[in-house]
């Protein structure tokens, strides 16, 4: 003899909603520290507090995931400073192996030039 379970839509409907619901339930939460210098939790966050940084945590308070304060004027200039020094090097990189290509030796570069003054 077997037997069948049968479950109403009703209570499918119902469940399906619980389980929604339940999900829906686990906000995020957002850690951070205000203009004042106090530490805050909250399920929102201001926009002058995501210029600071902040931490985001699960439903049980551990943190998922930090978000790196945005870069002062001086970091940025810094970057692009390095990324300008970076280009110049690649550039003297290229210069210096086309004359190794030419050149088998650095006399006979020094050469050439005295020719060509």
């Amino acid at each position: 003899m077997r037997h069948h379970l049968t479950v109403s839509p009703v209570v499918a409907g119902v469940a399906a909603f619980g389980l929604l619901f339940a999900a829906g339930a686990q906000a995020t939460m957002y850690r951070y520290t205000d203009e004042n210098g106090r530490l805050v939790i909250s399920n929102t966050i201001p926009q002058e507090a995501t210029k600071r940084g902040y931490d985001i945590l699960s439903n049980n308070g551990r943190v998922v995931e930090t978000v790196a304060p945005a870069p002062t004027a001086e970091e940025i200039a810094a970057r692009e400073a390095e990324k300008e020094r970076q280009k110049q090097l690649e550039i003297q990189q290229e210069q210096d192996r086309l004359l190794l290509k030419r050149f088998s030796h650095p006399d006979q570069a020094v050469r050439a030039m005295h020719r060509k003054i």
